[in-house]
């Protein structure tokens, strides 16, 4: 879990600033394009009934790396005492990711298409509950009105 992974700090008094120099993003933000990659890849090999490659990304998705501790104290104190449903979409998305892993494992197309989509929406319900206002706090208001960007 995230919090047994990063202990609270009670002893640190230095305040952060909660916004990221643009040319210095979150390693979260790289850790969702990198997901976000290999969603792409799930859905092109759907299509192409390419199995093999559905469960292995699929695998990709689950397994993600975590950001470093520092920037997961920060991403907590964001969240706050939504923390747990920020969680629950992180550990919800590695079941279904898993589930698809497996599932293309066997080769069924009309499973595999449940299970993707299933997936897919697992991250969008976290995407509209979380992603513009995590967005807005580390990287301000000024970076999140630029034109292009996934919102």
């Amino acid at each position: 879990s995230l919090m047994a992974a990063y202990p609270v700090l009670s002893d640190v008094d230095t305040p952060v600033s909660p916004v990221v120099e643009p040319d210095k993003p979150l390693k979260l933000r790289g850790i969702m394009q990198e997901m976000g990659r290999n969603m792409g890849l799930i859905k092109d090999a759907v299509s192409a009934e390419a199995w093999d490659q559905v469960a292995e990304n699929a695998v990709l998705v689950r397994d993600h790396p975590k950001p470093p501790m520092s920037e997961g104290f920060r991403i907590m104190a964001f969240a706050g005492s939504d923390i747990s449903r920020f969680r629950g979409f992180d550990k919800q998305n590695k079941k279904l990711a898993n589930q698809l892993a497996q599932i293309a494992g066997q080769g069924g197309a009309d499973d595999v298409l449940t299970a993707f989509s299933d997936l897919k929406e697992n991250c969008q319900r976290c995407h509209q509950t979380f992603r513009k206002p995590l967005q807005r706090h580390f990287y301000g208001e000024e970076w999140l009105s630029q034109p292009g960007l996934a919102k």
